[in-house]
């Protein structure tokens, strides 16, 4: 096999995350791709339980009486991994290197297992993981959403490839305005782990400022972190928002509100090595990369 790619082509594909690929080492000697549910205070409700949002959260409430909000983010997880990831798709995993990734074929539904010294998860898949470790790189662009910072989601491998194929088939020469905008990237000062990302059409500090009285996001006070200059400034927000879509604060992944927020400890790395691949690409027109970070 020459390529990660030989495999996944016609396959349903999804990434589990290994505590930041520390828990590693347990998915491949136990041959298991898995969640760890002892936040939740189960297993002892019994797996089933994770095939109802209601039943769930009755369960989830008597262990976190006062943590109702996080259930929302936190159900998003268990259901993809629980009710929609099936036996015959594809997991991939990065490891301590996010560069770095394993790729495995799912075996069988979940199942509840004590953990222990190899591996701490409780709720579990057996998985057919493919020798060797594979690089990021050998995946195309539309795949490389890998290192966001979220536990379980799916890889939509068609739509990247649809969305791949019709940048192609832009000009490099078709603007989409003579002015050139910016597509920023604030950090929160009062919410650790949480940026924002949006264009604007003159200065981000000029952005940030107004933002600081909108009723939405002055709570977060925002600082300028970098920003991206370019012509065609509004694909490339679209891009990176796309791109980040399994980190986004918004109704999509189970939230109560839509947002340009993010929230991810890794997102200012992952967004300056995002940006310095979509600097290759000529039709957004970049002109000036700047971070302060």
């Amino acid at each position: 096999m020459n390529s990660p790619l030989d495999f996944i082509k016609q396959k349903e594909c999804w990434v589990v995350r290994a505590d930041r690929g520390k828990s590693i080492d347990g998915f491949r000697n136990l041959g298991v791709v898995a969640l760890d549910f002892d936040i939740l205070g189960l297993p002892t409700e019994g797996v089933q339980v994770f095939s109802d949002k209601v039943k769930t959260y009755e369960v989830f409430q008597k262990f976190h009486p006062n943590s109702s909000a996080k259930f929302a983010n936190w159900w998003g997880t268990f259901n993809m991994f629980c009710n929609y990831m099936k036996v015959g798709d594809v997991v991939i995993s990065p490891t301590e290197n996010p560069s770095q990734l394993i790729v495995g074929l799912v075996k069988s539904e979940i199942y509840f297992e004590l953990g222990n010294e190899t591996l701490n998860h409780t709720i579990r898949r057996k998985v057919e993981w493919l020798d060797g470790v594979f690089s990021k790189n050998e995946f195309p662009i539309s795949l490389r959403s890998l290192f966001c910072n979220s536990t379980c989601f799916y890889v939509d491998k068609n739509k990247g490839e649809e969305n791949e194929e019709s940048e192609q088939k832009v000009s490099e020469t078709i603007i989409e305005s003579e002015n050139e905008g910016v597509v920023y990237i604030m950090g929160s000062n009062t919410f650790p782990g949480t940026y924002k990302s949006g264009y604007a059409e003159q200065d981000a500090e000029l952005r940030c400022s107004a933002l600081s009285s909108d009723k939405k996001y002055a709570i977060f006070n925002l600082e300028v972190l970098g920003y991206i200059k370019s012509k065609n400034y509004r694909r490339l927000e679209k891009a990176i928002h796309n791109h980040f879509a399994p980190v986004r604060v918004w109704s999509e992944n189970g939230c109560n509100i839509d947002s340009e927020l993010f929230k991810s400890n890794s997102f200012p790395e992952d967004f300056k090595e995002y940006v310095q691949l979509l600097q290759k690409q000529k039709y957004y027109h970049i002109s000036e990369v700047v971070f302060n970070y």
